[in-house]
């Protein structure tokens, strides 16, 4: 089996990565993307994030360029 990336096997990756974006961690129904991140790297939504941080536990929104990145597969650095 010849696992090469081509440039249709990586185009197909984008298009399953835009089809199936960010969900926040906090419950499993929650359908908002995510805008935050806490310090153990769990991603939330804005509502989520707020709830994270007000219960005493390090949450922040995060950068355009760290939605950029998250979205496109790649990790983030440490928190």
């Amino acid at each position: 089996m010849n696992l090469a990336q081509t440039p249709a096997t990586i185009e197909a990756s984008r298009r399953i990565l835009d089809a199936a974006p960010l969900r926040c961690q906090y419950t499993e129904d929650c359908k908002h993307e995510v805008t935050h991140i806490d310090r153990n790297g769990f991603i939330y939504c804005a509502d989520h994030g707020f709830t994270r941080r007000a219960s005493g536990t390090s949450c922040r929104k995060m950068t355009a360029a760290e939605l950029k990145k998250i979205k496109s597969g790649k990790p983030l650095g440490r928190y």
